[in-house]
């Protein structure tokens, strides 16, 4: 209950600092209690998150309310006033976005054993990084070679991706460990992956497709 619970706080507090950074474009105030609340609420969640699975959260970084800029005399605050630009939320955003997605890791995971249990699949790594299931019926086998995997790298090179970062992710997966441990671990890679490469995306000016990379790179995550 308490991770549902840290969750829907995370979710509230990223769409209010997605607003505090639209509104940074003209100064928001430091000093302004409800600013710098942002911080004080992100440090209670990740306290929470970190007791509740170590493992998984301890990596969310502990931040502090950012030293601020001063008002211009162009400011719509008068000059000399301590206020955050937009620049200021962008840690906090990062980590808040971070905490979201190892939570939707770990609700795939608890979803993927759930789903072993009631319908007897068992998950197989294959060589080469192709996910192979046996799911096992009444009276029936079936086997399904998926090569999913194999499918989204194919589509990610044809979205541009270079070669030797594609490499990269390959050797992510193939290191991939068995159990839920190993699979939270890879998760947690393949999302650095993402964050890395976008990045790189952006400063080269190659924007066009990082929305459909990134939903593409995140679905390797049930895969494995």
């Amino acid at each position: 209950m308490k991770f549902e619970k840290a969750t829907v706080r995370l979710k509230l507090l990223l769409n209010k600092i997605i607003d505090y950074k639209k509104s940074a474009f003209f100064g928001v105030p430091s000093e302004n209690t409800e600013t710098k609340n942002i911080w004080s609420e992100y440090s209670e969640i990740r306290k929470i998150l970190t007791e509740f699975n170590p493992e998984l959260f301890s990596d969310l970084k502990e931040l502090s309310p950012p030293s601020p800029g001063q008002a211009s005399s162009f400011s719509h605050h008068d000059p000399g006033t301590p206020i955050y630009g937009p620049n200021h939320f962008d840690p906090i955003l990062n980590e808040v976005k971070k905490a979201l997605d190892y939570g939707d890791i770990l609700i795939q995971n608890e979803n993927s054993k759930s789903d072993q249990k009631s319908s007897g699949k068992i998950s197989i790594n294959a060589v080469g990084g192709s996910s192979v299931n046996l799911l096992i019926g009444d009276n029936n086998k079936v086997l399904q070679n998926t090569n999913q995997i194999d499918k989204v790298l194919n589509d990610l090179k044809d979205m541009g991706v270079h070669v030797g970062d594609l490499q990269v992710l390959k050797e992510i997966i193939n290191q991939n460990a068995q159990g839920d441990e190993g699979k939270l671990e890879t998760g947690k890679r393949i999302l650095s992956w993402i964050g890395t490469l976008t990045q790189n995306l952006v400063v080269k000016g190659i924007t066009e497709h990082i929305p459909l990379i990134i939903s593409k790179a995140q679905s390797l995550i049930d895969l494995i």
